[in-house]
């Protein structure tokens, strides 16, 4: 019988949460703005959409690293790089009008791209919590 829980099946959850958030940041919009009428998607974002995408890409490597390797190093860049990746998330959304010039009464709401990245970030987060109590089969 084998068993449910691998290192190897909790990297390769990392990595698609991780692609998950890279496909946030990079396709649907991350922002909007209600009284301008625009949008932007993560890469437009100053900062801090930019340091998830950054994140997302550092938690990729390190999934596909552990994946292969099965070393309990990787496990743990991995889990650092997913608790970083979930809380820069969170960060975009408390801060997601810090550093942009606004108009007066105008109102930043997030867009289906940061709720696509929250789930993947999460999802990354399980994964590297199963890599890191997984046995390598």
């Amino acid at each position: 019988m084998k068993k449910l829980l691998t290192s190897r099946g909790g990297h390769l959850t990392s990595l698609v949460g991780a692609l998950i958030v890279a496909f946030g940041g990079l396709v649907p919009p991350w922002q909007r703005f209600e009284l301008a009428g625009v949008s932007a998607r993560g890469i437009e974002v100053p900062l801090v959409a930019q340091i998830v995408l950054i994140l997302a890409g550092l938690v990729v490597i390190a999934a596909v690293l552990g994946w292969v390797t099965g070393l309990r190093r990787t496990a743990v860049v991995t889990a650092s790089g997913s608790v970083f990746l979930t809380g820069w998330v969170a960060a975009a959304h408390v801060g997601r009008a810090a550093g942009l010039p606004l108009m007066p009464l105008e109102t930043i709401v997030m867009g289906s791209g940061w709720y696509v990245a929250l789930v993947g970030a999460v999802v990354a987060t399980t994964g590297s919590v199963y890599a890191l109590l997984g046995d390598r089969p």
